[in-house]
């Protein structure tokens, strides 16, 4: 349900409606959780292989998302 006028496709750019879309903000969150994760492992509060399947979860769903 859009919040916002720009959610409705009413106003903005088509650039601009693209950023905003669902599916690229799903990609931008994986993005993030993979770069929590590898921090998390570095300073030893998570298992690198923890952040490893992570980050390669995140990026796996990132290339379905695209197809």
């Amino acid at each position: 349900m859009p919040i916002l006028p720009i959610d409705a496709g009413r106003y903005g750019t088509s650039e601009m409606k693209d950023i905003f879309d669902d599916q690229k903000k799903i990609t931008y969150q994986l993005e993030i959780e993979g770069a929590v994760a590898k921090s998390q492992s570095e300073i030893g509060m998570i298992p690198k292989s923890a952040a490893q399947n992570i980050a390669k979860m995140a990026k796996l769903n990132k290339t379905q998302m695209r197809e």
